[in-house]
Formats: C-alpha cells, sequence, structure tokens
C-alpha cells in the first residue's frame, strides 16, 4: 500500500469502473497520511481490481502494523468541521458520470476499523464513517451524529461506528490481520441513483478526542439496473458476499445487441467484440445479490471455448481459466452456437422456404447438423469432435470452482409456438419465417433446454429457464416483444427486458434451488431418505461442502449398499475436495437412504447440500401420419394413424401454407375447403403426453384428370390411358415431379414414363407436366368419385392431391 494525496487515484481505485470517474477533490483531509491506496489485500480488500482507497483519522499506513497496542492513533491536530465533536476529519468527493440505463448505486464495499473497540463501545467516543450522495450534511453535536443523508447506516439508521448494531456490529475477529482492535465485516450499501453527473461524499472522523484512531477501506462502487428501486435499491449497509461471481457463456449471456457494453468489448471501442453488455442478465444478478462480478461471455462462443482461445484475435482466454476455489457462484448458457441456430434462421430465410412446399425444418442441411449437435452435447455420440459434451464440460467446471454455486441457464422462445405473423410479410409470416417452421424452432429450443436441464441437474447444478416468461413476448406474439427483430442489432437476441426477465429466472432459481441442507459434525452420520417410484433411467447424487471431508453413502430398498469401497456394477461415483458425485444406473424403486458422514471436518461441524435428481426413462417419440382424401368439395386431412409407442397422443397441430397464407388448425381430423387450383404445403405436428413431437408434411398439389374437360370422364371399359395434368404455378413447377414415383388411384397405378410431357394445359404461360397411367390399373369402380395420386418431389418431399371424377 502507498500513502495517496491524489484524489482521483482514490475515487478511479475504489470504483467498479474507472470511466464512471469525472473528478475528485478532498473537502477537507486531516493530514498528509489521513488517505492511502490498498493493494495488499488487508482486511480482505481490495474486493474488485488491483486497489482500493483508505481513510483515516491517523496515520492510514499502520492498519498492516502488528496488533501490539490497544491505542494506536495520531492526533492530527484537526479541528472540528461540522459541529462541536468531530475532530481530524476527511471529506473525499468523487465525481461521477452515471450511464443512461443506471436507477441504482447498487453497492460499494468497505469495512471499518477502530482502535476505539471495545474500551469505548457505548461512550461519547464514537468514530464514524459516513457516506452521501449529491450533498454531504452530516453534522455533530457532543456525543450526537445527524446524518440524515448518510446511505451507509447500520440497521437502526445510525452512522457506521463503534456502537454499530445488528450484522454491523463490530468484532475483534474482523480485525485480525490489521493493527486495530475491532471491525466491522465486511459491508456494502447501496442508494437509489440516475443517470448523469452526481458526486459521492465519503467521511471519516474522530468523535469527541483525536486519540484511539479508526479507518475505512472502500472498493468496488458498483452501478446498475434493478427490477425495483423501491425493494432492490435500500439504503443501509449490510454483510457483502465476497464471492466471485463469474458470469460465462455465449451472447445470450453477455448481452449481444444490449448496448452500452463494458469497455473494450465492443467493436467501436475494441480491442474485442465480445458485447457484453452491463444490462446483460449477469450484472443484474450481480446488482441483485451484491456481488462482484467477473465477466467473461462473449458473443459466438461455442463450447471448446471454454477450453481454448477460439477468437484469439480478441485476446480472450478460455472460459475456464477464470474460474477457481475462491469462485462463489457461476452462470452460462452455452450450446446455442453449437447446435447452429445462427445456421438454421439463414437457412429459413435464404434457402428459398417462401416458397409453398419447402419447410427448412425438413432441409437436410439443418436437420442433420442440429441432430449431430443435439446428440453430442447431450454425450450420445464422440462426433462432431469439436463440441464438447455439458457432462464433460459440467464437470470440468466443478472441477475448476470446487464450491461454487453453478446455475446452467437456457434459451428463450425465439417465435410462439402456434406460430406469429406480419401481416405485411408473405403469407403473414414472422421474419420470412413460416409458422411450422417457428414452431420447429420452439421445439428445437426445448428440446436444447432439456439437455442441459438434465445434464446440469445429474451435476447437482441448478437450471434457469427464461420460458414460460417470455410466453406472449416473443417475436410477433402480439404482445411487448423481448426479442429483437432479425434485421437489427440485437437480431435473435433478448431486449433489455429479455435480459431482465433471464435474471429473474436465474434470481428465482437460486432462491429455490430445491438442495437438501445439513450440519454435519466429526465422525456423525446424518441419514435422509428419498423415494424411487417409478423405473428411472438413473438417479444422481451429488453433495458439497465447503472443506474437509464427508463422506456419502446410499443404501438402496433391498439393503445393498453403495459406499467409497463398495460401489456394485451400475453405479459411477467421482470424489473431489469439496464434492462427492454418485450415479446409479436403473435404480430399485422404493425408499432409498442417503447417509453422510463427517469424516475429516472441524469440530464445529460442516455444512453440507445434497441434490438429488431422478431421470425418467427415454421417451420414444410419437410417429405421424397424414391420410388425405376428398370428400365433395372439402379436403379431409386424417392423422388417426398416428401412433405413440410409449404413451398417447394429446395434440394434433396442422400448419396449411399456401403461396399467400399460413393457416394453424387442430384436430385428429380436419376438413378444409378442396381447392384443385392452389399448391399447399400441410404439416402435422403431433404431440405426445411427455411432451415429444413428430413433424410430418405432405405437399398438396393442383391436378386436373382429364386435362380440358370439366367433368373429368373415366370409360372403365377402355383399354387405353387416362391422362392427368400436373398443373404449375407461379411458385411451383409441376415439371419438378419426379413422374416415375407417382402411384394413381386405388390400385396405385405406375406413370407410364415415356408419355410424360410438358405441356401448358390452361393458357396460363407456365408449362405443366402431363403424364398417363394406364386406366385399367387404376383401380377404380363405378361408383368412385375421385382420383387421388402419390408421388414425390425431386428434392425428396412427399406430394399427393386428388380430382374429382365421373366414371362411365
Amino acid at each position: 500500500m502507498q500513502l495517496s494525496d491524489d484524489p482521483v487515484a482514490l475515487g478511479k481505485a475504489l470504483a467498479g469502473d474507472i470511466t464512471w470517474v469525472t473528478g475528485a477533490a478532498f473537502e477537507t483531509r486531516a493530514g498528509a497520511s489521513a488517505s492511502a491506496l490498498v493493494s495488499d489485500g488487508v482486511a480482505g480488500l481490495p474486493t474488485s481490481g488491483p486497489m482500493a482507497a483508505m481513510l483515516s483519522t491517523g496515520n492510514a499506513m499502520i492498519v498492516t502494523d502488528p496488533n501490539t497496542s490497544g491505542s494506536s492513533g495520531a492526533d492530527l491536530g484537526g479541528s472540528p468541521y461540522r459541529g462541536n465533536s468531530d475532530f481530524d476529519v476527511t471529506v473525499l468527493r468523487v465525481d461521477l458520470e452515471v450511464p443512461s440505463t443506471v436507477n441504482c448505486l447498487v453497492g460499494i464495499d468497505f469495512r471499518f476499523l477502530s482502535e476505539e473497540y471495545p474500551e469505548y463501545v457505548g461512550s461519547r467516543y464514537n468514530d464514524a464513517f459516513i457516506a452521501e450522495l449529491d450533498e454531504s450534511t452530516w453534522t455533530t453535536s457532543g456525543s450526537e451524529i445527524i446524518a440524515p443523508d448518510n446511505f451507509a447506516h447500520d440497521p437502526s439508521g445510525s452512522p457506521i461506528t463503534v456502537n454499530s448494531a445488528g450484522a454491523t456490529s463490530m468484532s475483534q475477529l474482523e480485525a485480525a490481520g490489521t493493527t486495530f482492535d475491532g471491525a466491522t465485516p465486511l459491508l456494502t450499501a447501496a442508494t437509489p441513483l440516475t443517470p448523469g453527473p452526481h458526486s459521492l461524499y465519503l467521511s471519516i472522523f474522530d468523535q469527541g478526542d483525536r486519540a484511539y484512531d479508526s479507518g475505512v477501506i472502500v472498493d468496488n462502487l458498483r452501478m446498475g439496473t434493478v427490477g425495483n428501486v423501491a425493494t432492490d435499491c435500500v439504503p443501509g449497509a449490510e454483510v457483502a458476499d465476497n464471492s466471485r461471481y463469474v458470469g460465462l457463456g455465449d451472447s445470450y449471456s453477455s448481452g449481444f445487441g444490449v448496448a452500452p457494453y463494458f469497455p473494450g468489448t465492443f467493436e467501436d471501442s475494441g480491442p474485442n467484440n465480445c458485447q457484453r453488455s452491463d444490462r446483460a442478465y449477469a450484472p443484474l444478478v450481480a446488482a441483485a445479490r451484491g456481488l462482484t462480478l467477473d465477466f467473461h461471455a462473449c458473443q459466438g462462443a461455442v463450447t471448446k471455448d471454454f477450453y481454448g482461445a477460439r477468437n484469439d484475435t480478441w485476446g480472450e482466454s478460455p472460459q475456464l481459466d477464470h474460474l477457481n476455489e475462491e469462485t462463489g457462484l457461476v452462470t452460462l448458457s452455452i450450446g446455442g452456437n453449437d447446435a447452429k441456430f445462427g445456421d438454421v434462421l439463414a437457412e429459413c430465410l435464404l434457402g428459398m422456404e417462401l416458397l409453398p412446399f419447402n419447410t427448412c425444418y425438413k432441409d437436410d442441411k439443418v436437420l442433420t447438423p442440429v441432430r449431430e449437435a443435439m446428440e453430442r452435447l447431450d454425450g450420445q455420440t464422440d462426433s462432431p469432435s469439436d463440441i464438447t459434451p455439458y457432462v464433460t464440460l459440467y464437470r470440468d467446471i466443478r472441477r475448476a470452482a470446487p464450491t461454487a454455486t453453478v446455475a446452467a441457464v437456457g434459451y428463450p422462445h425465439f417465435y410462439p409456438a402456434s406460430g406469429g405473423d406480419r401481416t405485411f410479410l408473405p403469407g403473414g409470416r414472422c421474419e420470412g419465417i413460416k409458422k411450422v417452421d417457428q414452431r420447429w424452432m420452439v421445439e428445437k429450443i426445448d428440446e436444447l433446454n432439456s439437455i442441459i436441464e438434465t445434464n446440469a441437474r445429474r451435476s447437482g447444478f441448478l437450471f434457469a429457464n427464461p420460458n414460460p416468461s417470455f410466453d406472449g413476448h416473443e417475436l410477433c406474439s402480439g404482445g411487448e416483444e423481448w426479442i429483437y427483430p432479425l434485421l437489427s442489432a440485437g437480431r435473435i437476441h433478448p431486449t433489455v427486458e429479455g435480459q431482465q426477465a433471464i435474471s429473474e429466472a436465474v434470481l428465482t432459481e437460486l432462491d429455490d434451488s430445491g438442495f437438501e441442507t445439513f450440519e454435519v459434525l466429526p465422525q456423525q452420520t446424518v441419514t435422509y431418505s428419498f423415494v424411487v417410484d417409478s423405473p428411472k433411467e438413473f438417479i444422481s447424487l451429488v453433495t458439497g461442502w465447503p472443506g474437509s471431508d464427508v463422506s456419502l453413502t446410499l443404501i438402496s430398498p433391498s439393503g445393498q449398499r453403495f459406499d467409497r469401497s463398495t460401489d456394485p456394477a451400475g453405479a459411477t461415483r467421482e470424489t473431489g475436495p469439496t464434492h462427492e458425485h454418485v450415479e446409479v444406473s436403473a435404480p430399485e424403486t422404493g425408499e432409498w437412504t442417503v447417509e453422510l458422514f463427517g469424516l475429516d471436518v472441524p469440530d464445529g461441524g460442516e455444512p453440507v447440500t445434497l441434490s438429488i435428481h431422478q431421470q425418467e426413462p427415454k421417451n420414444a417419440a410419437p410417429t405421424g401420419v397424414i391420410t388425405p382424401r376428398v370428400e365433395g368439395n372439402s379436403l379431409v386431412l386424417d392423422a388417426s394413424g398416428s401412433s405413440d409407442s410409449d404413451g398417447t397422443i394429446t395434440g394434433f397441430d396442422w400448419y396449411i401454407s399456401t403461396a399467400e397464407t399460413d393457416e394453424v388448425l387442430q384436430g385428429e381430423k380436419i376438413t378444409i375447403p378442396l381447392n384443385t387450383d392452389e399448391e399447399r404445403t400441410v404439416s402435422l405436428v403431433i404431440t405426445d403426453d411427455r411432451g415429444a413431437t413428430d413433424f410430418q408434411d405432405l405437399a398438396w398439389i393442383p391436378v386436373d384428370v382429364v386435362p380440358g374437360s370439366s367433368t373429368n370422364p373415366i370409360n372403365l371399359r377402355s383399354k387405353g390411358v387416362t391422362p392427368i395434368a400436373l398443373v404449375s404455378s407461379v411458385t411451383y413447377d409441376a415439371m419438378t415431379v419426379a413422374p416415375t414415383t407417382l402411384l394413381v388411384g386405388p390400385g396405385e397405378a405406375k406413370v407410364r414414363e415415356t408419355q410424360a410431357r410438358g405441356e401448358d394445359v390452361n393458357g396460363d404461360g407456365l408449362l405443366d407436366q402431363i403424364v398417363h397411367v394406364r386406366t385399367q390399373d387404376l383401380g377404380l369402380s363405378t361408383d368412385s368419385t375421385q382420383l387421388c395420386l402419390g408421388g414425390t418431389l425431386n428434392n425428396g418431399r412427399a406430394v399427393s392431391s386428388c380430382d374429382s371424377i365421373r366414371v362411365k
């Protein structure tokens, strides 16, 4: 540490972001020894950055001297400054420029130390520390200190002194390692704040005499946005949580698109473009919890970036490198880029998906890489090798931060599940995306979130799901949208309100973790029981403790023991310095017993947390079947042939798309008007009783049996052929239908390929495809009223159609 008479240096040392400090000055200063820069971890400070500021009523430099005297101090000769009983007064003013988004000074860390403890507790000798905003109004009168604008007060509203009450009370233990006889815990204080210029006043003084000095070390001034200033930004000192909060992950964690950004993390300010926003959910969580945030989320991040610097030109180190034994909280969203969500959106927009017969979810360029990435993230396959499975990543996070609480964060829905629209786009589609493709993206996000949750819970981590908070706030949902539009700077990322909603989901999960907690004494066995009430794929139990060693033993309903020496087949165990993780495959049903044994714990006992996750058996997806038929002037779409091998089907959703419209209908069987002149895509989405879905689709193409005739007569006694026109439109080229794939009529007659040809049968200037089928092969009867066909487009998509006929 070093003495400092530079108020600006002191102001920047205590600020979490030096760009907030526009100036500083001493309103008064007791003497040359009254202020210093602290860099040696004195009394647990600094809590952030390399320096903290210290103010003293005597010589600040003696703070690290051995405590060999109960009355250390220096009479600096300071006369009363604000009354008749304050001596050796120092008032530091720090001028701040508050960003436009800030509504709260969410915290300033400090520890008050004094030689007056414990001799003068309750007396008129009552040295004090006071923090005020915009004006300094405190005064003294005899033994009384009047400080109406002090926001760093104790629970009784009084300044921080040797008489401080409650959690702010002083003790000898808190002063350990310093020359002082007593100190408060590490405290933090907040106060409401508005954007623009402000001044912070920090005051310390001897009360009643100039001897028995006191000091205060101040650091980590934090400004941010809270949801409710009245409840989340309440003045008053409280004990600070000095554990590090490390925010990791991708653009959904960094706050991509939500300006302003932390200095140096936006391309306009350099040196990188991670776009770490001060309104992302991690800074909001830190503000709400009063935590010191170490923020390293970065746009574009993938799982491999936790191990190596993919964005090496930006100077980003591997994200795991920011974790250590002092990390108290970790949050992260990761996997969206591995799962190719950005590629999906690009393909849906750029892959001609506005055409009626194209749906991006059926495009192999989308479907295959997404499926492979999901399987790899879930640890089901060994490729793609550039993706790290969650179970591996979460294990390595636990090893790097063994005592941290870890919350994996899911992804919000981009679109409403039922499909949204904007009327100025073709077919009323949202951001150019068809409603069925919107639904598919919702299902894929839910699938990824389920994979994240399963692997997080089995690892003893929390899972924060922003859905259903985003319900009604997706793009084109009709409500306030919490997702930026595709063509904006924030393209398909949460808005300010969206980031706030994610922060609330994280805070809710932190408040209600569902973990069991125990206090285990030396050589004590604490027992806990839980029930496996139905067959499970596996159960996973994770214990955690601050230090020492607590062993975990499981006893099955039949009495089989699972402990460190006798884990039977089907069980795995990892024992770390401060955690133990046991998994049992295909566990017995019935009541299980957990035994926690204090193998090597301190006399006062060891706090232990226990998380239990029971994984349901894998759910076989249902299988959808579309059976179309014509009834009079209606097209009937029947899904009654659909099935679910391990459950029941609970939902049937039909997405009917044309060149101009998107329509969503529900029911096992639906009836829509028959239009033989317009092509349609019929997509069926079925949902089973555990939420799994299957997508099936059918292209309904316009046909004209016996072109040129309005009645379409077919003579069953004819030995010839029946002509059928596959009719083109401006959005559909009938010549792309492979004629050899067509099967026509109940007899599934094949097309005579040699007689297929192109011809404009309706005079619209477009080439239609004429095919011929042997009449005797059609399988028609005298009461047949329609002729249907099925086949395949040249892109592999199924097609079907019918036309009315008259049999003679």
